[in-house]
């Protein structure tokens, strides 16, 4: 099969299934894609927060500007605050994939690119574990 057909073969299947053949090369890869894109979408446009939430997220430690409201709260600007900065956290994790450090060091046996290749696995399965208890919540 010529290239150009390939590709839009993977067009078509991945616009009606959501995911084409290609993608699982790497699906890794493909998922931190989609989860930090639709995850900063979801926080910019979303319309409500889940409920009980931010109840669990007590090892959290929020910016010093902001107070982490117990999820009967009535200050539900407050929790939406929240649950945005939480969806941009994560969105953030998945948009530093750790196979996309680039910083060279050789010279010193790699040690500052293997730290941040740790830094970001480690934020990533962190966003990841934070996020399981709120899979359902992740709406619009």
């Amino acid at each position: 099969m010529p290239g150009w057909c390939y590709d839009i073969h993977t067009f078509w299947h991945r616009g009606r299934y959501g995911w084409a053949p290609r993608d699982t090369w790497s699906l890794d890869h493909y998922l931190n894609r989609v989860l930090a894109g639709s995850l900063e979408c979801l926080a910019r446009d979303s319309h409500g927060v889940p409920a009980g939430f931010p109840e669990g997220m007590e090892y959290w430690v929020p910016p010093a500007s902001q107070e982490i409201p117990d999820s009967g709260s009535n200050d539900v600007d407050a929790r939406f605050k929240l649950w945005q900065d939480k969806l941009l956290e994560w969105a953030k994790a998945f948009h530093e994939d750790p196979d996309d450090v680039v910083i060279y060091d050789r010279e010193d046996d790699y040690v500052r690119q293997r730290a941040e290749e740790e830094r970001r696995r480690v934020n990533l399965h962190k966003a990841l574990k934070e996020m399981e208890p709120w899979w359902e919540g992740l709406w619009d």
